[in-house]
C-alpha cells in the first residue's frame, strides 16, 4: 500500500528530473539549443585563372617570323623595283614576274598563281581600302583575320598586318595585307596572294616581301 508520503516523494523526484532535462536543452541565454549541425562556412579558394600566365597574342609573332629576317639566296638574282608614292621603299622580285600599272602597282607571277600589289594611299588606314584592293586583284570569298601590329622586311618596318583566305582563279589561296606608314599621312598598302598548293611560289612571294626596305 503506497502511503501519501511516498506519492509526494515520487512527485518531487519527477519534478527534479524534468528540471534537469529542460536545463540541459537550453543554452546560457535560456534559448533552446539546436540539434542541427551548423553549416560550415564556405571556403574560398583562389581562382585557377589567377595563377595562369597571361595569354600572348601569338599571331603578331608568327607573322613577324614569316615576313622578317634574312631572305634566301635566290633574291640575289631578283630585280630591284622602286615602289610608288613617297614611300622611298624598294623591293626585289623575280625578273620573270610581270608588272601591271593598273591597279597602281600589281605584280603577277608568270602563271598568275601569285599576286603582289603595292598601293600608295593617303589618309588613315581603313579596311575598306583593303577590300577594294582585293577586289581589283580579282580575289573572291575573301576572309581576313583580325589585324595585328607587326613588322615587315629585313629592316622590320612597323605597321598593321593580317592574314586570311580567299580564292584566286577559283582555287584556295593564302592572302596577307600590310599597311606601312611612310611620309606624312601617306601609307603603303601591300597585298599578297598565292595559291595554296604552290609551296615554292609561296616561298618566292615571302622572299619578295622580306626584301622590302628603304632606299639607301
Amino acid at each position: 500500500m503506497v502511503t501519501a508520503e511516498a506519492r509526494s516523494l515520487t512527485g518531487l523526484v519527477c519534478v527534479a528530473l524534468t528540471g534537469v532535462l529542460l536545463g540541459g536543452a537550453c543554452n546560457q541565454d535560456g534559448s533552446p539549443q539546436s540539434t542541427t549541425p551548423a553549416a560550415s562556412a564556405p571556403t574560398t579558394t583562389a581562382s585557377s585563372d589567377a595563377t595562369k600566365p597571361a595569354r600572348r597574342d601569338t599571331r603578331s609573332a608568327t607573322l613577324a617570323r614569316l615576313f622578317t629576317g634574312v631572305t634566301s639566296q635566290s633574291v640575289v638574282g631578283y630585280r630591284l623595283v622602286h615602289l610608288p608614292g613617297q614611300s622611298a621603299l624598294e623591293v626585289r622580285e623575280p625578273p620573270e614576274w610581270k608588272t601591271v600599272r593598273r591597279p597602281k602597282e600589281l605584280r603577277l607571277s608568270r602563271d598568275k598563281d601569285a599576286l603582289l600589289l603595292f598601293q600608295s594611299r593617303s589618309g588613315t588606314f581603313a579596311l575598306a581600302a583593303v577590300a577594294k584592293a582585293a577586289k581589283s586583284m580579282k580575289l573572291t570569298d575573301v576572309a581576313w583575320g583580325d589585324p595585328v601590329d607587326g613588322q615587315l622586311g629585313a629592316r622590320r618596318l612597323p605597321g598593321k598586318m593580317a592574314d586570311g583566305m580567299a580564292r584566286l582563279h577559283g582555287e584556295e589561296a593564302d592572302i596577307w595585307y600590310f599597311a606601312l606608314p611612310v611620309a606624312g599621312d601617306e601609307h603603303l598598302l601591300v597585298l599578297a596572294a598565292v595559291k595554296r598548293q604552290h609551296s615554292t611560289l609561296r616561298s618566292t612571294l615571302i622572299d619578295c616581301l622580306k626584301s622590302l626596305r628603304p632606299k639607301p
